[in-house]
């Protein structure tokens, strides 16, 4: 079953569905919002992961969320849930969300 819960500073709300040591976050595209995936993650059988979805400013329950919208707070507003949800993660995007995973990503590299 899917809860929200906010971020710890409280700037926005992700959701989270499953239970397992893993997770994969889905990052909307242009247009959509955290919904889209809905298909994708109702189909998704694997066990020891849970599914992780949140709006980017401008889009869905953040459409009041003051500018600017760039990939460096797109990838900053990631970086804050993949924090909270605290554990190994896949990052997942697709169309304007791909630099900020992109981004994300790069900056958690380990040498």
């Amino acid at each position: 079953m899917a809860t929200s819960e906010p971020l710890p500073n409280g700037e926005f709300m992700f959701r989270r569905d499953g239970i397992g040591d893993y997770a994969v976050v889905f990052v909307h595209g242009f247009l959509d919002d955290q919904y889209v995936w809905n298909s994708i993650v109702d189909k998704l059988s694997v066990s020891d992961f849970e599914t992780v979805q949140f709006d980017l400013p401008g889009f869905g329950e953040r459409t009041d969320a003051t500018g600017p919208y760039t990939f460096e707070r797109f990838a900053a507003d990631l970086s804050a849930v993949v924090d909270a949800v605290n554990k190994p993660f896949v990052l997942v995007g697709h169309s304007m969300s791909a630099p900020a995973v992109e981004l994300v990503a790069a900056s958690r590299l380990t040498a």
